[in-house]
């Protein structure tokens, strides 16, 4: 008499879970790349008034005074304050923040973030400020840099190459 076969059941694969700084669809290659270019940037002399949330009262931005101290001021001075001039705050620090919790669902959404944290400080800051200038020259070094490219996926990795590190 024969055996019967003995059949294997299929083992079921172990789902690896998704890391928290891909939540949102990001894929890892474009999280890792997004974490390149945002140590780049951190890592800039140009970042400096860019790294942290904007603090009106520690950054002395003008007009920034707390409701309770308005009757001593000059009625006539421009009482605007920063928050409500700025609806949707953006930093460095935050971004860094959002792509290791997985709010970025695209490296456009990424891109995004460091357009609005720019166009912020040129809406907020005169031109001719050092805040306005070093957001124009932060967004030139983020465009001349070869990640910038990464970021677009619009050339290729020979082109990468030869335009060096940034």
């Amino acid at each position: 008499m024969a055996k019967p076969a003995v059949t294997a059941s299929p083992k079921k694969k172990k789902e690896k879970p998704i890391p928290k700084s891909q939540a949102a669809g990001m894929g890892a290659k474009d999280v890792q790349t997004c974490r390149n270019v945002l140590k780049k940037l951190v890592g800039s002399k140009l970042a400096y008034f860019f790294r942290v949330p904007v603090d009106p009262v520690r950054d002395h931005a003008p007009g920034s005074v707390l409701p309770s101290f308005r009757p001593v001021l000059d009625p006539n001075l421009p009482l605007f304050r920063y928050f409500e001039k700025i609806a949707h705050p953006m930093d460095l620090g935050s971004m860094a923040y959002k792509l290791d919790n997985g709010h970025y669902p695209s490296r456009d959404a990424f891109r995004n973030d460091f357009e609005l944290m720019i166009t912020n400080a040129k809406t907020y800051n005169a031109p001719g400020s050092p805040v306005y200038q070093e957001g124009e020259k932060l967004k030139a070094f983020f465009e001349k840099s070869a990640f910038y490219f990464k970021i677009h996926g619009t050339i290729s990795h020979h082109t990468v190459h030869s335009l060096g590190s940034g």
